[in-house]
């Protein structure tokens, strides 16, 4: 029986991206606004308060890395840097009473034209209780890109609802 083991969560973030731009665009002078943030998905599939405190899902959503404008050869360029994601990952409760949790992720970032893989990693608590809760976390992100290594951190926030009884 998987009553009360799905959960459905809608969340939003914002932070920061860290990256070697001059390596990433291939040159030039380079102006950023790092300014990192998205909107995703995630099915969540186990219990909070099975003996072992674990949980797998998937994750889908839209994120945009950064803006930028860079000057090559006397032209300036501008443009902006986001990605479909797609993840899977352990959600591992710890704490008295599984308070807080951890989240280790796999998956890829599909950019126009290419694809990076990446690693996450992130630590959180959930708000509430009952079938309505509100996931709080924050997120590391490697992207693996063949120029540089791109990395969101970013705090993530959002609804969580809690299907069957």
């Amino acid at each position: 029986d998987v009553s009360g083991q799905i959960a459905i969560e809608v969340t939003g973030d914002v932070g920061y991206t860290a990256v070697d731009a001059v390596d990433w665009l291939r040159g030039g002078v380079y102006n950023p606004a790092p300014v990192s943030y998205a909107v995703s998905g995630q099915v969540v599939i186990g219990r909070r308060e099975s003996r072992s405190g674990l949980q797998v899902g998937l994750e889908g959503g839209l994120q945009h890395l950064l803006a930028y404008s860079v000057t090559r050869d006397g032209k300036e360029l501008r443009g902006d840097v986001k990605a479909m994601r797609l993840l899977g990952f352990t959600r591992f409760w710890m704490g008295e009473n599984h308070s807080w949790f951890g989240e280790l992720a796999l998956g890829s970032h599909f950019f126009d034209g290419f694809t990076d893989p990446s690693l996450n990693v992130a630590v959180g608590t959930v708000l509430g209780s009952g079938k309505i809760q509100f996931p709080v976390k924050v997120r590391g992100s490697v992207l693996f890109d063949t120029e540089a290594m791109v990395i969101p951190v970013v705090f993530q926030t959002g609804i969580s609802y809690q299907l069957g009884s």
